[in-house]
């Protein structure tokens, strides 16, 4: 029986359909989900190890607590929540219960494991961890609390939402005891509110130690250093320090004057009275930055 090559064609064709039948189906293989990377915080964080999803912040998410450890959190506590609310316009309330899906979570765990730097962690790390239901801030100190709020907050500030954080885990520690910032008021005034606007920003990028120059006397000319006018920028009406000059004051010696130079700031009367228990002597890096 000779066969067409028209038929032939067709014979071909219906095998090919029914060896096509007779394999099963390989289902598309789906995109794999991308892991988050490490989010853009300023310092870097030192550790980031990146999972799936985003955690949402909600209408009633809360910031939990410890009952025991209100106390110790009572900066974080009193400041969080405006600070959250300027930057996603939600307030989360306050609770010392249970923590729910949505709520973010402050707690002191000195037990915590150690980082690589174990001072500089025990002292002022964190560790971050957040999942589709909780953001859990945890530190050995109320310190280390603070500075992973601050790591929440630039996360939040960086979304396009405001409302999302990425699922993962960090653990971060400074690489510096020191990280500060000096600002010259004795050649240029600036006024009481700059300074303190100044100092929440520092502590929003976790600097911890904020110095201010107070007094120059830059306008030495041939004279010996002794001689040289001297600006004395603090105000005080403490009665402790009646040597010190008013602001609009000057000190010299160049015409037989006794010179009364002041003696140098302590940290007491150079911060503001606002300054956290938590933060370093000479230091009111800590206090909270406007958004």
């Amino acid at each position: 029986m000779r066969v067409r090559p028209g038929q032939l064609l067709c014979l071909l064709a219906l095998m090919v359909s029914l060896l096509a039948l007779a394999v099963p189906a390989t289902p598309a293989s789906a995109d794999p989900v991308p892991v988050n990377g490490k989010p853009a915080v300023v310092p870097a964080l030192q550790k980031w190890q990146g999972s799936t999803g985003f955690f949402e912040l909600r209408r009633h998410s809360r910031i939990v607590f410890a009952g025991a450890q209100r106390g110790r959190l009572r900066d974080q506590l009193a400041t969080l929540p405006d600070e959250i609310e300027q930057v996603t316009g939600r307030k989360p309330a306050l609770s010392p219960r249970h923590p729910q899906s949505g709520d973010i979570v402050l707690s002191i765990d000195p037990t915590l494991p150690e980082a690589v730097d174990r001072a500089r962690f025990m002292e002022e790390g964190y560790t971050f961890t957040v999942t589709g239901e909780n953001v859990r801030i945890a530190a050995p100190t109320a310190k280390g609390v603070y500075y992973g709020t601050r790591t929440l907050l630039q996360i939040l500030l960086l979304d396009d939402g405001r409302d999302s954080v990425p699922v993962g885990t960090a653990v971060d520690w400074p690489n510096y005891k020191v990280r500060g910032f000096t600002l010259d008021v004795g050649r240029r005034f600036f006024t009481a509110d700059f300074i303190r606007d100044y100092i929440r920003l520092m502590g929003w990028f976790k600097l911890n130690e904020f110095q201010i120059h107070l007094n120059d006397n830059g306008f030495k000319g041939d004279r010996p250093w002794s001689e040289a006018q001297a600006g004395f920028r603090l105000k005080t009406d403490n009665p402790r320090c009646p040597a010190w000059p008013r602001r609009t004051e000057r000190t010299t010696g160049a015409t037989g004057t006794p010179s009364r130079t002041p003696p140098p700031p302590t940290a007491s009367r150079s911060s503001p009275s606002s300054t956290p228990p938590h933060t370093p002597s000479r230091s009111s890096a800590s206090s909270r930055p406007s958004v």
